[in-house]
């Protein structure tokens, strides 16, 4: 019997779906499902540098995130005493502030302990407090203050502490009318690579993941990133180090009153020609921005099109202070011209049913056989 073109569409159909064919998986963890037991079309894992950023966004240097002083002191009341206890003293342009720091026990009762500024020649300004016993929310004390033009302000603190003192850490000055959450006064963020990395395979068939261990190879030194992949065993090394003190430097101070610090030669630095392109390069101590528009929002570092690299950091007036205090800063920054060396190829095959590949180094991507 002949079978019409519906029947014919329909076995099509179902030969299509019970034909294996190749699928992707990819993240820090590859996880996939499969019932065709086979050898791996691809497994490729992604080396990037170590960089603790110590919970925020990005790195920033002293003075350079919101955090206005570098006020760490911690502060511990004598007992039984009643004084307003002058802290730290900044010059603040015109502006509003908000000054905070943080309790770290309850108080008990008839006890009283607030913040206060004196703005240049003007009244103290108190933190806003009720009763006699005050906690602040979340023990974090804070008050917004408001400058009329630039003047010295002194910080200070009220302690009546009749019987049990707490401690105030976490100290902070930021622009604006509320508390955003506290944040040091200079985050920098080192970074490392890597001369090693470690692959880990594991599955329904498999109750002890598979460990593959990899040393990379000697000429390779410190890989600092770029990509393995186990079934080639090529390794393509793109991301190089540099301590930019060693670098030689132009400073620039346009009308809009920022500055700009240039390096004069290119490196080997990848240009970026797509400004939209997300970059894998990262500082210690600046964030890296795609911003091609100008004044920058400092501070931040950028390579431009010439493949230079670009530090915007208004707090430098001069070269010589600048290329004291960035010695020993490292910019990891993608290379234009990657360098690739060979390693042992891997054999992995995926198993029946759930499979997990993972690395210690990066992200992994992994084409299987499946339905």
């Amino acid at each position: 019997m002949v079978k019409d073109v519906k029947d014919l569409h329909v076995d099509r159909r179902r030969i299509l779906l019970n034909t294996p064919h190749i699928k992707e998986a990819s993240g820090a963890i590859a996880n996939f499902k499969t019932d065709v037991p086979a050898n791996l079309k691809k497994c490729v894992v992604d080396i990037d540098p170590v960089q603790d950023l110590h919970g925020y966004e990005y790195p920033w240097p002293p003075g350079g995130g919101k955090n206005k002083t570098d006020y760490s002191t911690p502060f511990v009341g004598t007992v039984g005493e009643q004084k307003n206890y002058a802290l730290f003293t900044m010059v603040l342009p015109a502006g509003e502030y908000t000054y905070s720091c943080k309790q770290s026990v309850t108080i008990p009762s008839n006890t009283r302990n607030t913040l206060n500024v004196k703005v240049g020649e003007n009244n103290i300004v108190y933190e806003y407090a009720t009763g006699v016993n005050y906690n602040p929310p979340d023990l974090r004390h804070k008050m917004t203050f408001t400058v009329s033009e630039e003047s010295t302000c002194v910080f200070s603190y009220w302690s009546h502490t009749p019987s049990v003192s707490a401690t105030l850490t976490e100290w902070q000055v930021e622009v604006g009318s509320f508390f955003t959450g506290y944040a040091p006064y200079s985050n920098i963020c080192p970074i490392s690579g890597r001369t090693e990395m470690e692959v880990w395979k594991s599955g329904d068939e498999s109750y002890f993941a598979t460990y593959i261990p990899i040393t990379f190879p000697t000429e390779a030194g410190t890989v600092y990133g770029g990509t393995l992949d186990l079934l080639s065993g090529e390794l393509v090394v793109d991301r190089a180090i540099v301590d930019l003190g060693t670098l030689d430097w132009t400073i620039t101070k346009p009308q809009s009153g920022n500055t700009y610090l240039t390096c004069k030669n290119n490196v080997g630095a990848k240009i970026p020609l797509d400004a939209n392109k997300v970059t894998r390069s990262i500082c210690e101590r600046y964030k890296y921005t795609k911003q091609t528009n100008w004044p920058l929002n400092m501070p931040c570092i950028l390579i431009d099109r010439s493949g230079r690299f670009v530090i915007g950091d208004k707090s430098f007036s001069d070269l010589a202070t600048f290329e004291t205090e960035i010695s020993g800063t490292h910019f990891c920054y993608e290379l234009a011209e990657p360098t690739t060396y060979q390693l042992t190829a891997q054999t992995l095959k995926s198993l029946r049913g759930v499979n997990n590949i993972w690395s210690d180094a990066g992200d992994t991507t992994v084409k299987y056989w499946g339905h």
